[in-house]
């Protein structure tokens, strides 16, 4: 920013203003073609796609959540309900959830700049709604800081991992996470300005996350890569989730698990 002040000659207020009239002209413009959740014959493809890399039907995305800083502005009470005290200081961050297909790209974004905090991956889940846009029979992936449920597959506990089944299931899961986390890498490392302390106002910056997914999102279309990884910024101190999930999900995970041994060992014996 400071370059870009710079080289137009305009003072800080005005630059900002303009840069978030940019911002929300791209979300106008292009968020209905580059960042919506896929119609039918898309989301088909995507689930031939993440079967064919881990063996899991019905995957329609992976789902991953991580944390922004922000620089507090002095004297803005807004700030005081985003402290997050888990990275040993009192840091003020905001949540950014992501889903995206089998190929890296955004399919669904949630920041909201009343919720971060204290706030865990679950209670971002929740308050995010995807839940609601996913089809009957669809499931997507997520680790295991999310609650298990029949449209959410999560890794079995590390305490249960007894048999290959449990295993197989989890290795394949982490398999489909990497996606995301890889996308998260690609977005950070494409807009760097995102792994540091953001200074705009609280309220522009959902708009501005979710421009920066759009434009990751072109170019990921236009096959131009990425080739260095960064890291997804401060990341996520959530522990994992224990509850009492449906039994239905309990259910539809032991059978997906086993499916996938019987499926290897088919193979196997075929080979």
């Amino acid at each position: 920013m400071i370059e870009g002040m710079r080289k137009f000659g305009l003072p800080p207020q005005t630059f900002q203003k303009y840069c978030l009239e940019v911002y929300q002209a791209i979300e106008d413009v292009l968020k209905e073609n580059y960042l919506e959740w896929p119609e039918t014959e898309d989301r088909a493809r995507i689930k031939n796609e993440f079967q064919e890399a881990s063996g899991i039907p019905n995957i329609v995305g992976t789902l991953y959540t991580t944390y922004l800083r922000l620089n507090p502005k002095k004297k803005d009470k807004r700030y005081d309900q985003l402290i997050n005290k888990c990275f040993g200081c009192d840091l003020h961050t905001l949540p950014v959830q992501g889903l995206v297909d089998s190929k890296g790209i955004f399919i669904d974004v949630y920041c909201h700049h009343e919720v971060g905090g204290m706030k865990t991956d679950e209670e971002v889940l929740w308050m995010s709604n995807i839940s609601m846009k996913i089809g009957l029979g669809e499931i997507i992936a997520g680790g295991q800081r999310y609650p298990l449920q029949d449209w959410l597959m999560v890794p079995y506990p590390r305490s249960n991992l007894t048999s290959e089944e449990y295993l197989m299931f989890n290795g394949r899961i982490l398999k489909v996470q990497q996606i995301v986390r890889e996308a998260f890498e690609e977005l950070v490392g494409r807009w760097s300005f995102l792994k540091k302390e953001i200074e705009v106002d609280l309220t522009n910056i959902p708009t501005i996350v979710r421009v920066c997914c759009i434009l990751h999102n072109i170019c990921k279309v236009r096959k131009d890569e990425l080739h260095v990884k960064f890291s997804t910024n401060i990341g996520n101190c959530a522990t994992p989730v224990v509850g009492n999930p449906p039994p239905s999900a309990i259910s539809a995970r032991d059978s997906i698990a086993k499916s996938l041994v019987e499926s290897w060992a088919d193979n196997l014996f075929v080979s």
